[in-house]
């Protein structure tokens, strides 16, 4: 996947809008699985630069926790921390729960607190069991349920 998109022309943020945003949001996690956090670092601060140019605030968390993501893999733990905290704040302040949680695992992750650490695992369970209680099809909700992130977050560390 990574081989294919790597060349292929995007479509520009202020044509095509929310469709140019999902589709730079993809290339750039699919760079950053293929170990590509150069890449998709780039990609997505030529996004997020673009986002700003006109407006666009949808998936602007997303794009903020890749951006943590591709830091992270690059050893940058500071600026990933503040990505992450980026992400979480504008997921909040957007409402976005499906956002949010992701965010959450990321700081809760780094952080070396183990008080803050714990709030964070616990802010997570919270959205994590939101969500799930408001997916209406079992398949899905098992599905959901069973992501390792959502695992590890909900079952350990209960006690820290």
């Amino acid at each position: 996947a990574y081989t294919l998109l790597r060349d292929a022309a995007l479509e520009d943020v202020g044509r095509a809008g929310q469709e140019a945003i999902l589709e730079a949001v993809a290339r750039a996690e699919i760079a950053l699985a293929a170990g590509h956090a150069d890449e998709a670092l780039a990609a997505i601060d030529r996004l997020l630069g673009r986002m700003a140019d006109y407006g666009f605030h949808g998936m602007e968390a997303d794009a903020r926790q890749i951006r943590g993501d591709a830091l992270r893999a690059l050893g940058r733990t500071d600026e990933a921390t503040a990505a992450y905290q980026a992400a979480l704040a504008e997921a909040r302040r957007q409402g976005a729960r499906r956002a949010e949680w992701p965010a959450l695992t990321a700081l809760y992750d780094l952080e070396a607190d183990p008080a803050t650490r714990n709030d964070y695992r616990r802010a997570a369970a919270e959205i994590i069991s939101y969500i799930s209680d408001h997916l209406d099809d079992e398949e899905l909700r098992e599905a959901f349920l069973a992501l390792p992130d959502v695992g590890r977050l909900t079952t350990a560390g209960k006690g820290e």
